[in-house]
C-alpha cells in the first residue's frame, strides 16, 4: 500500500528511563551480521524473497540509499515500504517528523520491528490536529497507525509523541451491537479458545500480535480495536491530552493482551470521565492481565484502571494507582473479572468503585457485575476505600477496605444473589 508522511516540527522531549535506552548499539544482538555492516553502499544484506533482514534509518541519510549501516535510509516512510516479515527497522539517534501508517503484516515467528539502534534518542513526532476536550470517542488519528487488521510488529525503545493505533478491520456497528452477546463462544462461560473466534465470526479481520515495549509516548496514549494478543510492557505513557482516549484503552472484542510494568500519567481533564482513565477495557475486550503499573495524577473525574461496557475474564493484579478521582473501576456488564493484590492511594472520591449506578437497577438487568473476585487489594488515604452499586455471584475476601459504602438496593439483595464477604454471606458493615 502507499505510506502518507505529514512534516511538521516538533520538540524532541528529555528520556532518563531504562538504561537499555542508552547502552551501546550491539548489532549481533539486533541480529545484523558482519556482511551487513561491510556491504557498504552497494547492498544490504536480504531474506528468501528479498526482504531486508535489517534496515538502518538516520537523520544523516537519503531514501536512495540502499538501507544498510553505511548507507542508511532518512525515512521511517521508506523503511516501512521496504520491509517484510522479518525485517528489523534500526532507528538511529535523532527526531523524525512522519505520520506513520501501514496495513502491512510481519508472522508470529517472523514480526517487522522497529526499534532504537542504541545510540541515542529516537523520537518519532507528527502535527495532528487538536482535539476538543468535550469529545466522545477515541481519536484513531496518531503519529503510528497499524489498521485493517495488520498483524505482528513491534516498537522498543522510542519515544513516540502523537501516540498508536492499533486497528482490526471492519470494526464499527457490526461489532458494537454484538458486545453484550453472551451466547458468542467464550463470552457468557470461560472459553478462551471459542472466544479467538469472535470477531471473524463478526466479519473483522483482528490485529494480532503487537508488541510495544520500552517506549515512551506523549500527547495521545495507545489505542487498540479488535486487537488480540498484544504486549505493551515497560513503558512510560504520559502526559496525555484531554479527551484523546486516556493512556491505553482496548475495545471491541480486544483479547489477551499483556499490560504490564508500565507508568501511565498525567491526564488532562475530559469532560466525559472514561475519556481520560489510565487503562481501560471496554466493549467485551476479555482475557486481558494488567500487572505491575503504576497510574497516577489524573485530572477532573477520570479513573486509574476501568473494565466497562462487558469487559469479562480480565485479571488486574498488583498495580498501584494514586491521585485519580477512581482508582479501581468495575462497571458495566463484566463476568469474572479478578482484582488482586492492588493498591489505590489518595483517590479523591474512592478507591475502588463497583457499578455505581447499580444502585437503581435490580440484579437481573444485564449490566450487573457477575462473578467478580476481590481479593488482598487495600485502600490508603482514599475519601472511600469501597463504593458499591451492584453486584452478585462475587466474592470480597482480605482486603483492607477501611470505609465501605453499598447502596441500599445492593445491601437488599446481597445474600440472595450469592455475595459473599470475607467467606460469609451477610454484606459488610457500613
Amino acid at each position: 500500500m502507499q505510506f502518507a508522511s505529514r512534516a511538521a516540527l516538533a520538540a524532541a522531549f528529555a528520556l532518563s528511563l531504562q538504561a537499555c535506552r542508552n547502552e551501546p548499539y550491539d548489532p549481533s544482538a539486533a541480529g545484523e551480521t558482519s556482511s551487513i555492516k561491510d556491504a557498504g553502499a552497494s547492498g544490504i544484506e536480504t531474506a528468501a524473497g528479498g526482504v531486508p533482514t535489517t534496515i538502518h534509518v538516520s537523520t544523516r541519510g537519503s531514501d536512495v540509499a540502499a538501507g544498510n549501516l553505511n548507507a542508511p535510509v532518512r525515512t521511517l516512510t521508506r523503511a516501512i515500504g521496504l520491509a517484510g516479515p522479518g525485517t528489523t527497522i534500526l532507528v538511529h539517534a535523532g527526531t523524525y517528523n512522519e505520520h506513520i501508517e501501514s496495513s502491512k503484516s510481519g508472522t508470529k515467528a517472523s514480526p517487522i520491528t522497529v526499534a532504537g539502534a542504541g545510540d541515542g534518542l529516537v523520537t518519532i513526532s507528527s502535527s495532528l490536529p487538536a482535539v476538543a476536550c468535550t469529545a466522545r470517542e477515541p481519536v484513531r488519528n496518531r503519529t503510528i497507525e497499524l489498521t485493517s487488521g495488520a498483524d505482528y510488529w513491534t516498537f522498543r525503545n522510542l519515544t513516540v509523541v502523537g501516540g498508536i493505533t492499533v486497528s482490526g478491520s471492519n470494526t464499527g456497528d457490526n461489532l458494537k451491537v454484538q458486545l453484550g452477546n453472551r451466547s458468542l463462544p467464550g463470552r457468557g462461560t470461560p472459553d478462551l479458545t471459542g472466544a479467538r473466534t469472535t470477531l471473524s465470526r463478526l466479519g473483522s479481520d483482528p490485529a494480532v500480535g503487537h508488541q510495544f515495549l520500552n517506549l515512551t509516548v506523549r500527547g495521545r496514549g495507545i489505542y487498540g480495536v479488535a486487537a488480540r494478543a498484544g504486549k505493551i510492557e515497560d513503558s512510560d505513557i504520559g502526559p496525555i491530552k484531554c479527551a484523546t482516549g486516556g493512556g491505553i484503552w482496548l475495545g471491541r472484542f480486544s483479547d489477551e493482551w499483556s499490560i504490564k510494568r508500565n507508568r501511565v500519567h498525567d491526564l488532562a481533564e475530559s469532560f466525559e470521565h472514561f475519556m481520560s482513565e489510565g487503562i481501560r477495557f471496554s466493549g467485551a475486550s476479555d482475557y486481558n492481565l494488567v500487572e505491575g503499573n503504576t497510574v497516577e495524577t489524573i485530572e477532573g473525574k477520570g479513573r486509574g484502571i476501568t473494565t466497562d461496557v462487558f469487559a469479562s475474564f480480565n485479571t488486574i493484579r498488583a498495580n498501584t494507582v494514586r491521585g485519580a478521582a477512581i482508582g479501581y473501576s468495575e462497571q458495566l456488564g463484566g463476568w469474572g473479572n479478578k482484582w488482586l493484590d492492588n493498591t489505590a492511594e489518595n483517590n479523591s472520591r474512592t478507591g475502588y468503585a463497583v457499578f455505581v449506578m447499580g444502585n437503581q437497577t435490580a440484579p437481573s438487568d444485564p449490566g450487573t457485575p457477575s462473578g467478580i473476585e476481590f481479593r488482598g487489594n487495600r485502600s490508603v488515604g482514599d475519601v472511600v476505600a469501597l463504593q458499591m452499586g451492584g453486584i452478585k455471584r462475587s466474592s470480597f475476601s482480605t482486603n483492607r477496605f477501611s470505609q465501605v459504602s453499598i447502596s441500599p438496593l445492593l445491601r437488599s439483595y446481597w445474600r440472595a444473589q450469592g455475595n459473599s464477604w470475607n467467606g460469609a454471606p451477610n454484606p459488610p458493615p457500613q
